[in-house]
């Protein structure tokens, strides 16, 4: 199961360059889709969603399905996380910012990954999480210089 997590986390962060890194064919795109995220519904983005929005968000599916295969909130049955939550985590992390600033997708909290919402919610309460854990602003302000 380790290996095809790795596999899945590989496969997540090539949708996200896709998405953030990419010119974007058919659907909304760029700064148009963050302001029609904004309007009620969002019938437009739902209805016609980008090739590239369309491929992260099925593979953000893949991951929620798997952190929700167990009782916890981790990848694993565990009372704490294991390296391949560590793994995720810093890169979900960057989409959550990123995906929101740019895309105007928000992952976490708005009910539809609930398996990811658990795993977030799981590692707020680790103290040894919140010594790390980075905000919006540093991720949106780092991810130009570090990606090109």
């Amino acid at each position: 199961r380790t290996q095809v997590l790795a596999r899945l986390e590989r496969e997540l962060f090539g949708a996200w360059c896709g998405l953030i890194f990419r010119p974007e064919m058919g659907g909304l795109s760029g700064g148009l889709a963050a302001l029609q995220n904004l309007l009620p519904g969002n019938a437009i983005e739902e209805a016609n969603p980008s090739p590239t929005m369309k491929a992260f968000i099925e593979v953000l599916d893949k991951v929620d399905t798997e952190l929700r295969y167990t009782p916890g909130p981790w990848f694993f049955e565990s009372d704490h996380p294991l390296m391949i939550d560590l793994i995720f985590v810093s890169h979900i992390e960057r989409m959550l910012a990123s995906c929101a600033h740019w895309k105007g997708l928000q992952i976490r909290g708005s009910g539809k990954w609930k398996g990811i919402d658990a795993w977030f919610d799981a590692f707020d309460q680790r103290e040894s999480y919140l010594a790390f854990k980075s905000d919006f602003y540093t991720n949106i302000m780092d991810i130009p210089p570090q990606y090109g």
